[in-house]
């Protein structure tokens, strides 16, 4: 059995490619062939976060790669050209490796979440037309209902993130400090500023707040955490303070402390000595299925506890039923009410037995949820069982 996947936005060094990464060494392991194949037609700034085992390829490339990737049994598209790709490129990739992609299974993942998102993919809905599967994260997702919309009949099936814990269990550290970390991209639908408001609440009571996103510093200077939005003349909130890249520095508890450009196996080491993390991540509520990202699974994986946002965690399911809300793993985050957020921390702090109990029961819902043991496991079931071009509206959801 040979499988190929194929990055057809290139090394964006996020989520898309972290998956990728991933399923890859998952499969490696099952004692199948596996090879990442990634367009070089675009550099990502983000790229060079994480280590990753991926053939570049560049335009000229193309055919050569098609003719390989028409040897394999399966081709995962992970992801597609985007509209800021040249249309030298983006001609190429559907033609070449959409169409011209006889041989195997053609299985496309998509990531997006938003409508907005989606509609930077190159020729999104002409390829899921020809593949044999979609996987997105739930029926809610803004692409399942887009594709009820378009009358596009492709299967679908829903995926979840899938993560080893056991690379990160050894950061995990006995004692730790009281500081609060945003980790990840500093992305809109993730609300990173809720720490502006969050910052004098805790460091009344001893807690630094810091954030470390993707973006550069300067990135989330603009559109982040400035009053004016992307108008600078409007300043900054006066307890913001902009830190050096990738240095672990003294901190002032009177600010929000915000880092740009992070490497990602010794900031999360640094990280894993702080008690909380956090990723506010929240779509509309119709939109939610079963996600939980990456960076919040790294962060439970160290040992921190995460606050999430609280309506996520209502209608977001684990895969034995419950919401998790109900299942009192995380620091639930209200945004209209940071308080309630503010008296959960405070009482685990003041509770090491309480603290200690919900760091570990986290672990173990997250890793019941998102182990690649449990994830991988499923997806490649669902690929090996899958048949090619069964396009009828019996097979749509």
């Amino acid at each position: 059995m040979k499988i190929a996947i194929l990055l057809g936005r290139g090394i964006e060094g996020c989520g898309v490619t972290r998956f990728a990464t991933e399923l890859q060494r998952y499969i490696q392991k099952q004692n199948l062939q596996c090879t990442v194949y990634a367009s070089s037609d675009k550099k990502w700034d983000r790229r060079q976060l994480q280590k990753t085992d991926i053939i570049e390829f560049t335009n000229k490339e193309i055919e050569s790669i098609r003719k390989e990737i028409n040897k394999v049994d399966i081709l995962f598209y992970q992801s597609l050209p985007s509209k800021a790709h040249s249309e030298e490129y983006k001609d190429l990739f559907y033609d070449k490796l959409v169409v011209g992609i006889t041989n195997p299974i053609k299985i496309i993942f998509q990531n997006d979440h938003h409508i907005i998102s989606l509609n930077r993919n190159s020729k999104l809905w002409e390829t899921v037309e020809n593949v044999d599967l979609a996987l997105t994260f739930g029926p809610g997702t803004a692409f399942a209902r887009k594709l009820k919309e378009q009358n596009i009949y492709t299967p679908i099936k829903y995926f979840n993130n899938g993560h080893d814990f056991t690379k990160l269990d050894y950061l995990w550290k006995k004692e730790q400090i009281k500081k609060l970390s945003y980790l990840g991209r500093f992305a809109t639908f993730k609300e990173p500023k809720r720490l502006i408001y969050y910052q004098p609440m805790l460091a009344a009571h001893g807690i630094y707040t810091e954030a470390r996103g993707i973006e550069k510093s300067i990135g989330a200077k603009v559109g982040f955490f400035g009053k004016g939005g992307h108008d600078m003349t409007q300043g900054d909130y006066e307890n913001i303070m902009y830190r050096r890249i990738n240095v672990f520095d003294e901190q002032d508890i009177n600010y929000l402390n915000v880092y740009g450009p992070y490497d990602r196996i010794p900031t999360l080491d640094n990280l894993s000595n702080n008690m909380f993390g956090a990723n506010f991540f929240n779509l509309p509520i119709n939109q939610y299925a079963n996600i939980i990202e990456y960076t919040t699974l790294e962060m439970v994986n160290v040992g921190m506890i995460v606050l999430v946002d609280k309506e996520w965690a209502e209608n977001n399911i684990h895969i034995e039923g419950d919401n998790f809300y109900d299942l009192n793993c995380f620091v639930y985050s209200d945004r209209n009410n940071p308080q309630e957020t503010i008296d959960q921390m405070l009482e685990l702090v003041g509770n090491k037995e309480l603290r200690e109990k919900k760091r570990k029961l986290a672990y173990d819902i997250c890793k019941s949820h998102c182990d690649i043991n449990v994830t991988f496991n499923n997806l490649l079931n669902i690929a090996f069982n899958s048949k090619k071009n069964i396009f009828t509206k019996s097979t749509l959801f």
